[in-house]
C-alpha cells in the first residue's frame, strides 16, 4: 500500500506542475471526484471523506463537497 501510495503521489505531483496554479492536493481531489464519477457502479457502496456510507443508486452519486471546486 505504501508503494502504491508513493507512486500516486508522484503522479500527483507530476500533473500539478504541468497546471498552472494547480496543487497536489487540487490534483488529488479532481481524480477522486472522477473515480467516485465513473468507478462506482449502481448498488454499490462507497464512504464519504465526512464518513458517511452511500449506496449508488440509479441516479447521479452523491459526491463529497469539494467536487463541486475540484475541477469536475
Amino acid at each position: 500500500v505504501d508503494a502504491l501510495n508513493i507512486k500516486r503521489r508522484a503522479a500527483y505531483t507530476d500533473l500539478a506542475a504541468k497546471r498552472a496554479g494547480a496543487t497536489v492536493s487540487d490534483v488529488a481531489a479532481a481524480t477522486g471526484c472522477q473515480t467516485l464519477k465513473s468507478r462506482v457502479a449502481q448498488g454499490q457502496i462507497y464512504r464519504l471523506p465526512a464518513g458517511d456510507w452511500q449506496v449508488k443508486g440509479a441516479g447521479p452519486i452523491a459526491l463529497p463537497d469539494y467536487c463541486a471546486t475540484a475541477g469536475n
